[in-house]
């Protein structure tokens, strides 16, 4: 019994938790949580480390002397907000398979997720928005308005676009290039949306959102006494989420 509490302490000693979160996670929605177990031995490689995260497991049979091994637990939230992920556990059946001891690791981790997004009428609201504020074609290359020059076929252009007259007449693949539309900016209310059901309004808020940054139209949004102003930055569009997600929310 002495001898396998001093091994299994040895196995548990010097190692190292990293949690690693995507950048974006969405209510009802799968994500990947990202978890890599350092052992920071000088000597000696660690056995059977079961590490728990909220209820899931995920195992590490080996990881060498001042090495590193990584893997992956699937995770699925069910509300929008802020969560903390708890202290993870360290188990291990080593070195005899006994039994299983366990010690809680000194890593937390807090993050932010975002609504759950819902495609919605709204997005009517948008389009119509749109053709009332009118789009100006600009002199940049994209797939959207009138042609605005021919170039040579480039692997991975799309059938539609190819030239097939210039073609034809070169005897060699021509692509047609676009110029692309700059549209006029759009604020979206929250307290203006007549959406009744809090959360569904936050879902189709949000999606708007994503759709918008997606055609590269600027976006702001007024929520709770605060303005996020248009832009097209990807720090916006997630300081715009996070404002949705933490909407209500005392944590």
């Amino acid at each position: 019994m002495i001898i396998s509490s001093f091994l299994s302490s040895r196995n548990f000693s010097h190692l190292k938790l990293e949690i690693e979160m995507p950048e974006e996670v969405y209510a009802k929605s799968d994500f990947p949580l990202k978890l890599r177990l350092i052992n920071q031995k000088k000597f000696l490689p660690a056995f059977l480390i079961r590490v728990n995260i909220l209820d899931n497991d995920i195992l590490f049979p080996f990881i060498d002397r001042k090495n590193t091994e990584s893997g992956y637990i699937l995770l699925n939230m069910s509300e929008r907000g802020r969560y903390k992920i708890p202290q993870p556990r360290f188990c291990s059946v080593f070195p005899f398979n006994f039994f299983s001891k366990c010690y809680a690791a000194a890593n937390e981790a807090e993050f932010i997720v975002f609504p759950q997004m819902k495609k919605c009428t709204l997005s009517g609201f948008l389009e119509k928005h749109r053709r009332t504020a009118g789009d100006t074609n600009i002199p940049k290359t994209g797939y959207d308005s009138e042609p605005l020059s021919i170039r040579d076929y480039i692997r991975g252009d799309h059938m539609k676009y190819i030239h097939w007259k210039a073609s034809a007449k070169i005897g060699k693949l021509k692509t047609k290039e676009f110029s692309s539309l700059s549209y006029q900016p759009v604020v979206i209310d929250f307290d203006a949306v007549e959406i009744k059901n809090t959360e569904e309004k936050i879902s189709c808020i949000s999606y708007i959102i994503n759709d918008c940054f997606k055609r590269g139209i600027p976006v702001g949004l007024r929520i709770n006494g605060e303005f996020h102003k248009e832009g097209l930055s990807k720090q916006h569009r997630i300081n715009m989420l996070k404002a949705l997600a933490l909407y209500g929310k005392d944590n």
